[in-house]
């Protein structure tokens, strides 16, 4: 329903959906973000790269999951389904901003949600999910060698200064 009221490019439901956010508490950044949803609305297109490029990415998160957890050894035969319904759900939990990237509250998260689902104590959920991260922290130094290297320089669009 809300996703129908954000991407519709009917007038009488667009304005019904602005009377809406007009009554709430920080209406002026609800719209911002309303109007900024409605640009997508126009390009069923990007919508669909979107949830392909963003399926692809969880799969391929919840397949690093299995291949981390088999490889440690401490899997001893998990489905790979459990991996496809614990893994979404410890990404959603990582997400609550307490710590910095999740660091510590991802380690709760996937060992009290695989605990819970396994029916019994095993250290697989931080064990998969600091692997993840550490791989996340490596992969982002592969990225800063190529900023590092970067020579141009970049001019800033709003106030025209130039960045080394």
């Amino acid at each position: 329903m809300a996703l129908y009221l954000s991407l519709t490019t009917q007038t009488k439901i667009q304005n019904f959906t602005i009377q809406l956010i007009e009554k709430l508490p920080m209406k002026e950044k609800f719209l911002k973000l309303y109007h900024s949803i409605q640009l997508y609305g126009k390009s069923p297109k990007l919508i669909f790269q979107i949830l392909a490029i963003s399926l692809i990415a969880q799969t391929t998160s919840i397949f690093f999951f299995a291949m981390a957890g088999h490889a440690s050894g401490l899997d001893a035969g998990i489905p790979l389904s459990t991996y496809f319904l614990v893994s979404p759900l410890g990404f959603m939990a990582t997400a609550i901003p307490i710590s910095p990237a999740g660091v510590g509250v991802g380690q709760a998260a996937f060992d009290y949600l695989f605990n819970v689902y396994l029916g019994h104590s095993s250290e697989i959920g931080t064990t998969v999910i600091t692997a993840f991260q550490m791989f996340q922290f490596l992969f982002g130094l592969i990225g800063i060698v190529f900023y590092l290297q970067m020579k141009e320089r970049i001019k800033l669009p709003e106030a025209g200064l130039e960045v080394e």
